[in-house]
């Protein structure tokens, strides 16, 4: 209620706007992802940006918690982070504790290998292990599937799912 998400009083409660897209999200920080992505504007990222937008809520701390080195990205990741300081004050005035920091330090090799960065030249501007990219990176798909259906409807289903199907890629399939 606090965050708009449920409305009504006491007993009558019931789902307000955005719940729909909020009940598409199956990831830990599913909140701090839906808040983002609600806060995200048309033409803001391109499927590559959008990837490495994405991957920051992969809340794997081998990603690296770094700042990404793009201008937007790095808007992004900050705006990210003070989304997920004040979704943590609402949380310990109701003494619950979900929310877990971003992961920004691999958006700029995520939004690299979307827009065809070859494995290797990732793997060294990461310094990530071979199977610890594959693994996020197949994590990141099916995240970003969810992203294309929590937007259905909307500019954001176009740019996650082609996002999707470029971070998709023989090495991370096969």
């Amino acid at each position: 209620r606090d965050l708009g998400i449920l409305q009504g009083e006491g007993e009558a409660t019931r789902l307000g706007p955005g719940a729909a897209a909020l009940r598409a999200l199956h990831v830990e920080n599913d909140l701090l992802a839906y808040r983002c992505l609600t806060d995200l504007r048309e033409g803001e990222l391109d499927a590559a940006g959008f990837a490495g937008w994405a991957s920051m809520f992969l809340t794997d701390d081998r990603l690296g918690t770094g700042q990404p080195r793009s201008p937007v990205l790095a808007k992004l990741a900050r705006q990210a982070v003070g989304e997920a300081e004040f979704l943590r004050s609402v949380e310990d005035r109701h003494g619950i504790a979900r929310t877990r920091d971003v992961t920004p330090g691999c958006a700029d090799v995520y939004a690299a290998w979307a827009s065809g960065a070859s494995l290797d030249e990732c793997l060294r501007t990461s310094r990530m292990a071979a199977g610890d990219f594959i693994a996020a990176a197949r994590r990141l798909i099916d995240l970003l599937g969810q992203f294309a259906v929590a937007g259905e409807g909307t500019w954001i289903a176009d740019v996650a799912g082609l996002a999707r199907s470029r971070v998709r890629r023989s090495e991370v399939v096969a």
